[in-house]
């Protein structure tokens, strides 16, 4: 394979710090002072945990950060972590350190740094075909929905299958957060004979930000980094790619989460608010309009003719508190179904089916219910109604259907878990498949969060002329109603 150099940039010189046996800073060239952010008057005289941690062993726990000592600074060509005066961490290298009452230490950014036994560079040359296909394998884990550990464990193995490699292969990926602490540890790390091994170290890097270290450990002999430095580099590329994605899912899921817990407080907020309001509307106005009926009648008794201007009035009083108390209780059972409370939600759903037949004779409605119904939660069941109640308001308004049909069941799903699904179809338009989600009103959006907060399912199927169906499953904790 043809391979061209690319021009490496010219690297910003390197820093340079001089610290005393007792890990103080005595002086600092300009490079040092722009690297950290501190002027040198400020730093000199400072302990060198100030700008310079110690990365993570292979045999760190993870959350567990330590300041570095000057003995504890690695050898020439590793890694340690810098910190900027602002708190930011970033990878620095160890290219030269010489002791003799302190140290004169040389540090340099990850691009002009020599990992280990060779210069490890994104402009190298050597990339194959072999390193081609193993970059589009790492991807493959990722495309599948894996955990990021799987995504991780995959790709050290990957890079361990290198015909480079030595046969006692050794290595691992660490992830770290923002603050230089480990997160999480891959590690691939069969027995080495002592002193047989030499730790070259790549960072994982989104822009300036260090993600994690991938460490790979060779013999002191191999010529694995001259041949496969340019591939390790891309491949670190790589998985910061993975892991930045990772993150943003876990992240997002994470939201999810919190938005729905919120929704599902929110609704039974809004349950408990119609509750109270249904009830009010019962004690208050609807007793009320009862004494008015009563006195309307008490007045028509004491009328001596029916022609007379008190009877006509008492009649027509009495008729609009009819009227009234009508209406009332109309809106008490779209608030809160009384039924509900006292009998349950077979008869909630049938008492609502009933009423509705009642508006609408011209339209069939069929309801059955399968299973035991008793003790399955406050959540559950007013969730059961309001998609029974939404769903027939919509094919009221949209679906110009002759025939409905509501089932209600609690089984085992394939899985064997116990849940409660309503399913509500009619024989109404119907629309394109395509058109679902798209012409989704305020209702069943409203639905679909009710049902997975409490982390059940909603389907929804048509075709044009075949009507419209939509199904609800909710999982039934353990012990409700058992």
């Amino acid at each position: 394979m043809e391979v061209h150099h690319r021009t490496t940039p010219l690297q910003p010189p390197a820093a340079e710090l001089v610290v005393n046996r007792l890990d103080t800073i005595e002086s600092l060239n300009p490079a040092a002072e722009d690297l950290f952010g501190y002027p040198s008057a400020e730093l000199r005289g400072q302990n060198i945990n100030t700008v310079v941690m110690t990365r993570p062993g292979l045999a760190s726990e993870p959350g567990t950060a330590t300041a570095t000592t000057l003995p504890d600074l690695t050898p020439n060509g590793h890694l340690i972590l810098g910190r900027h005066r602002s708190g930011t961490v970033f990878p620095l290298f160890v290219s030269s350190q010489t002791e003799h009452d302190g140290a004169h230490i040389r540090l340099e950014r990850p691009a002009a740094a020599r990992l280990g036994a060779g210069t490890v560079h994104p402009d190298d040359p050597g990339i194959t075909r072999r390193h081609l296909l193993i970059l589009n394998a790492l991807l493959r884990p990722a495309a599948n929905g894996a955990r990021l550990r799987t995504q991780l464990e995959y790709a050290l193995d990957l890079i361990l299958s290198l015909p480079t490699m030595p046969a006692e292969k050794a290595g691992s990926i660490l992830l770290l957060d923002g603050d230089g602490r480990l997160t999480l540890r891959v590690a691939r790390e069969p027995a080495l004979a002592a002193g047989n091994r030499n730790e070259c170290e790549i960072p994982i890097l989104n822009g300036e930000r260090l993600l994690g270290i991938l460490v790979l450990a060779v013999p002191h002999s191999s010529g694995v980094l001259r041949a496969e430095g340019a591939f390790l580099w891309l491949v670190a590329e790589t998985l910061a790619g993975l892991i930045e994605r990772a993150r943003a899912e876990e992240e997002n899921l994470r939201l999810l989460d919190e938005n729905r817990r919120l929704n599902r407080r929110l609704v039974g907020i809004l349950e408990e608010e119609r509750r109270r309001l249904a009830r009010e509307l019962h004690d208050d106005v609807g007793q009320s309009l009862t004494a008015i009926k009563t006195d309307a009648a008490l007045i028509i008794n004491h009328c001596e003719s029916a022609d007379s201007p008190v009877h006509r009035s008492a009649t027509a009083i009495g008729k609009t508190a009819d009227h009234l108390y009508d209406v009332t209780h109309a809106l008490i059972r779209q608030l809160r179904p009384g039924a509900l409370d006292d009998l349950g939600i077979v008869a909630a759903v049938q008492s609502h089916v009933q009423a509705w037949r009642v508006r609408r004779p011209g339209m069939a409605c069929a309801f059955r219910a399968e299973g035991d119904f008793d003790g399955l939660g406050e959540e559950i069941n007013i969730t059961v109604y309001r998609v029974v109640q939404e769903t027939l308001t919509n094919v009221i308004r949209h679906a110009a259907a002759s025939r409905v049909e509501i089932r209600l069941t609690r089984a085992p799903n394939a899985a064997g878990a116990d849940e409660v699904c309503i399913q509500v179809r009619d024989d109404g338009r119907g629309v394109e498949p395509q058109q679902l989600h798209a012409e989704q009103r305020f209702g069943l959006l409203g639905i679909r969060e009710r049902v997975e907060g409490l982390g059940g399912r909603l389907t929804l199927d048509s075709r044009p002329g075949q009507g419209f169906r939509i199904s609800a499953c909710l999982p039934v904790p353990a012990g409700r109603g058992t």
